[in-house]
């Protein structure tokens, strides 16, 4: 991934595990977030399973796949989220490759082949066009950032993916999904309590990396009446609470994994018990609540808690707004649900300034068969 300045090298290391018979190829990874720690235990659980039990076709697995990130420490906090030095997003420098590769010239060249084929020349297109990013930057830019290498790196590895896992926690989370819009018919079998629908956009995330240059192939292949069946996807999986690690979790979490790779017949028996899957709702419906004063921040409705419209949803306790021992109550500032929905996540820090981020919620909720 990078040279030290002691000279040294980090590394990222990658599990290949293939069965008897073909099958997808899966790619699953996790924190990229250096913080986001609990994929990286649900992958030691998928590991345990496989080695025990074939599977179709093949899976990569890549546990800590930005050491750089995990041994950035703050104390005892992981920097994490953000690259230390530059400040970017770990998970917003991915490359739009749909917007490097001549869809027309590809398929004119290939307009005969059926799709199986077509699907395996377009993998190859997007490993070739990676390749050639990774060179293009190396010359114009003397190297590449270490943000823009490492994902580059990722997107490398995924670009053989039938379906791409990018494992990650929230700040203080339940479980919750994202799936864009074109793949959405295959979210439910994540059994994610609940999921984000995004639409079919490019934002910088490794999801919208791998999924892109598909959704942009299919527009084209409609275009000239050749429609196929959407059969490459990728999704962002979050796993709960940052700088945690939870085995008995992990063990859930991991049979949710196993039931959607049995869906997707790449696994072969379904070890998970009866689970309803969750609801859903667009990414619009997806809202942010930023603190209206600063203060000592306590939560009231936990992540994965449903709330109805005016409900208490959290509390500001601001011990400088006392001006006498009889206005105590009144230095407490409440924060309401403006409407009905589910709490996904919430800051983990209690001492909180205005305009910081403090609660997210989903609403105009929908199960999966409304």
């Amino acid at each position: 991934v990078k040279e030290l300045p002691s000279g040294d090298s980090l590394n990222i290391t990658l599990y290949r595990v293939s069965g008897p018979k073909p099958g997808p190829h899966v790619h699953i990874q996790a924190s990229v977030h250096g913080s986001e720690l609990q994929g990286n235990l649900a992958i030691m659980e998928l590991m345990r399973v496989l080695s025990k039990n074939p599977i179709n076709g093949s899976i990569t697995l890549i546990p800590l796949a930005n050491p750089n990130a995990t041994n950035t420490k703050h104390g005892t906090a992981s920097q994490g989220r953000y690259n230390s030095i530059t400040g970017n997003n770990w998970n917003r420098n991915y490359t739009d490759l749909s917007t490097l590769i001549d869809y027309d010239k590809f398929l004119d060249q290939h307009k005969d082949k059926p799709w199986s084929d077509l699907r395996k020349l377009f993998k190859l297109e997007l490993l070739s066009t990676c390749n050639n990013e990774i060179k293009r930057l190396a010359s114009e830019h003397l190297h590449i950032s270490e943000n823009k290498k490492l994902n580059l790196l990722l997107q490398k590895l995924a670009t053989s993916a039938d379906i791409v896992l990018d494992l990650h926690t929230g700040p203080v989370a339940c479980r919750y999904l994202y799936s864009a819009e074109y793949q959405k018919e295959y979210a439910p079998d994540l059994l994610s309590p609940y999921t984000l629908i995004i639409p079919n956009e490019f934002d910088g995330a490794m999801d919208e990396a791998c999924f892109m240059p598909w959704v942009k192939l299919h527009e084209h292949l409609e275009q000239r009446g050749l429609g196929k069946a959407h059969d490459v996807f990728s999704f962002t999986v979050e796993l709960g609470s940052e700088e945690v690690a939870d085995s008995k979790a992990a063990r859930s979490d991991c049979a949710r994994l196993l039931y959607f790779l049995y869906k997707q017949k790449v696994f072969n028996e379904n070890l998970m018990a009866e689970i309803e899957p969750g609801k859903w709702s667009e990414l619009k419906n997806y809202t942010t609540y930023f603190a209206p004063v600063g203060g000592l921040f306590e939560p009231v409705v936990k992540p994965g808690e449903e709330f109805k419209k005016d409900q208490l949803l959290a509390k500001i306790h601001r011990p400088k707004a006392i001006m006498s021992l009889s206005d105590v109550d009144l230095a407490v500032t409440e924060l309401r649900a403006l409407s009905d929905g589910a709490l996904i996540n919430h800051t983990p820090t209690a001492a909180v300034g205005e305009g910081m981020e403090l609660i997210q919620v989903l609403s105009e909720l929908k199960t999966w068969d409304s």
